[in-house]
């Protein structure tokens, strides 16, 4: 049985660029979509083998194509669309906007709150696509101790640090990083609706976990220690002499 083929106009170099540049970058799935397709088709795959990948009708797939040689990029936007009137108001829609950043953990939380505010009802659905829209992402939350930092100390720690590593990278010291950190089984730390680009922050807590000592170079050299009890000041200082004897065994190997 011989199987019908359909396939786009050979693509010059520029097409190929600019179709792996909305892949990448396009905010628009559906676009990113039809961009991959039409890449498939350039390359001779049969258009049920595109559907497949795609997981839409070959009809679907079909239809693509023929937008591509018809009005090329172009054709890759989605067509406009009639349906009801939107629910909420633009101004809604900001406010929905403004309760995430109130309360950007609980989805139900905001719609509550939009329904105290306006007496407007809208589904879970509708709250994340606003949010989507406005270029929200669901997105780990990142622990800080930034609300404990004196700017002051900061600034000038900061401006030391910089002269070390100049120092560093003229040979004249060597820099080793120190700092700990630990692992355990629990997901302490929260996800929330936050805007692309920025980082919601709360407060570094510590609990029962494998403890990890390191001390890192910045060409990447790391050397580690390991403790599934708590660390104090005695355990931080013997690993600072376990690395210093280190340190002084290789440099005589090495002299």
């Amino acid at each position: 049985m011989k199987i019908p083929v359909k396939f786009v106009s050979e693509l010059d170099e520029e097409q190929e660029k600019e179709l792996n540049k909305i892949i990448k970058e396009s905010e628009k799935p559906r676009i990113r979509q039809r961009a991959q397709a039409i890449l498939h088709c350039s390359k001779k795959y049969h258009i049920d083998k595109i559907a497949e990948i795609c997981d839409v009708h070959r009809n679907t797939v079909s239809s693509w194509i023929d937008q591509w040689e018809n009005i090329g990029f172009n054709g890759l936007q989605d067509s406009p669309r009639s349906g009801r009137p939107s629910t909420l108001t633009e101004s809604e829609k900001q406010l929905v906007i403004e309760l995430a950043k109130e309360n950007p953990r609980i989805v139900k939380k905001i719609r509550a709150n939009l329904i105290e505010q306006t007496g407007k009802r809208v589904s879970d659905t509708t709250i994340k696509r606003i949010l989507k829209a406005a270029k929200f992402i669901w997105k780990r939350i990142r622990k800080s101790v930034k609300s404990k930092r004196d700017f002051d100390e900061f600034k000038a720690a900061s401006e030391s640090l910089s002269q070390l590593r100049q120092q560093h990278e003229n040979g004249e010291i060597e820099i080793w990083y120190f700092d700990e950190t630990g692992f355990d089984l629990q997901p302490t730390v929260p996800y929330a609706w936050q805007p692309i680009g920025e980082i919601i922050e709360v407060s570094s807590e510590r609990s029962k976990r494998l403890n990890v000592l390191g001390f890192l170079t910045p060409d990447n050299r790391f050397e580690s220690f390991c403790f599934e009890d708590s660390v104090n000041t005695d355990v931080v200082i013997a690993c600072f002499d376990a690395f210093a004897s280190k340190l002084v065994i290789q440099r005589e190997l090495l002299s």
